[in-house]
């Protein structure tokens, strides 16, 4: 049985107790026979981890080039590339899922398939074929020309900016939940210049609309519409009364549930529920 361990990071610079710890890393997986994928480039944490690890090294990325054997993009196609072999695998267009976060994933996972022989075709089927989790940018329904997304796995400021930036189409963003106390800068900015409107919902209300007020005062843009209320139950219809058609409705809370829920399943299948009663009410006929 072969063993592959995937390494994801950054290719830039990293402080020296973190590049310690990536020799250290590479030398305790020395003797393990491993193969390695990285994710990255050839400087900081995954270079480091890679020189101090002699097993067999494959490499993958969203850009045209990597120091070694492994996947590529050029243009929008990813390649696999070993020595002089150049073959493309897929279109990233035909990846079914939203997002770079998914492309990213879907790359590696064609280094570690080809890295264990798989055939390109069969990398490319299983690719068309990937079918998004529950709870991690899953489309529940369509409703009056407007899609409905749950996002419930957000519950940091980062989730959510990544959610965001995985679609072109107007937003109605829905936030809220316990706060992590994390930094909100970035995510209150994004939304703004992104949606049409932000619904703030849960226990972080105060701060996230705060956060989001004191953005729009720095802001050129109109912005998003900004609404503060309790619930989720209540958030969704404030979102559904927001949305147009051709908008994508997106519950990426960027906090945890705990506020209101055991976990963010809890929190994502009550979502889904409110979106399916609607399509009950707005469409009798449906089952």
């Amino acid at each position: 049985m072969r063993r592959i361990t995937v390494y994801c990071g950054s290719s830039g610079a990293a402080a020296p107790v973190y590049l310690d710890a990536a020799r250290e890393t590479g030398r305790t997986i020395a003797g393990l026979g491993l193969s390695l994928v990285y994710g990255g480039g050839a400087t900081g944490l995954m270079g480091a981890l890679a020189a101090a690890a002699p097993s067999a090294r494959v490499w993958f990325s969203l850009g045209e080039k990597i120091p070694g054997d492994g996947v590529y993009v050029r243009g929008d196609e990813a390649h696999y590339r070993q020595g002089r072999y150049d073959q493309p695998l897929f279109p990233l267009d035909s990846l079914p899922l939203r997002g770079r976060h998914n492309r990213e994933n879907a790359v590696a996972a064609a280094a570690v398939a080809s890295a264990c022989g798989v055939t390109p075709k069969a990398i490319a089927d299983a690719v068309g074929s990937f079918a998004a989790v529950p709870h991690r940018l899953e489309q529940v329904a369509t409703l009056n020309g407007a899609d409905y997304y749950n996002d419930s796995i957000a519950t940091t400021p980062e989730r959510t900016l990544a959610g965001i930036r995985s679609f072109q189409e107007p937003l109605v963003l829905l936030l809220g939940g316990r706060d992590k106390n994390l930094p909100l800068e970035e995510l209150a900015q994004e939304a703004l210049r992104r949606c049409r409107a932000v619904v703030i919902f849960g226990e972080s209300g105060p701060r996230l609309e705060a956060a989001l007020r004191q953005a729009a005062k720095g802001s050129r843009d109109k912005g998003a519409r900004i609404v503060r209320i309790a619930t989720l139950a209540e958030a969704f219809e404030a979102a559904r009364r927001a949305a147009r058609p051709g908008d994508a409705v997106l519950l990426s809370p960027a906090c945890t549930s705990f506020d209101a829920y055991d976990n963010f399943e809890d929190r994502g299948e009550h979502f889904r529920s409110l979106v399916g009663r609607y399509v009950k009410e707005a469409q009798p006929s449906l089952p």
